[in-house]
């Protein structure tokens, strides 16, 4: 059974507990509620990317071999499969949410990217110098 935690003071699905080692284990922890659903998410360290990265690329040449689609699909497909291993790298609520995420709406993966992104350190404005 799972414990949802929710009190008049606590209205998350999540407990305190969970947040404050989650909080503990990955320093920045966001939550977003989607619909009817909470997430809870962590930035994307360069060390996941890279693995992500290497995964991507060792699909892409799985793909290569592929006669059933063309390279626009490959290239589709190999997006998708980066936008899947980030999203199940960084939630971390719900806990099964890797194991379960085909069944989640496809707009929640695409939101979770996005927002994985930008916590982990990428905007969709110009970086600016420092101008001396």
């Amino acid at each position: 059974m799972e414990v949802t935690g929710k009190t008049e003071e606590w209205p998350y699905p999540f407990t305190s507990e969970q947040m404050d080692a989650w909080k503990k284990e990955y320093t920045k922890v966001y939550a977003k509620q989607i619909g009817d659903e909470f997430y809870v998410y962590r930035p994307l360290t360069t060390n996941d990317f890279r693995k992500v990265r290497t995964d991507e690329y060792n699909y892409s040449k799985k793909l290569e071999s592929d006669p059933d689609h063309d390279n626009e699909e490959k290239y589709a497909m190999s997006q998708d499969f980066t936008m899947e291993a980030v999203v199940k790298t960084c939630v971390l609520y719900p806990s099964d949410y890797a194991a379960n995420f085909l069944t989640y709406g496809a707009g929640v993966l695409e939101q979770l990217n996005a927002l994985i992104f930008v916590a982990s350190g990428y905007t969709d404005t110009e970086i600016e110098p420092i101008k001396f």
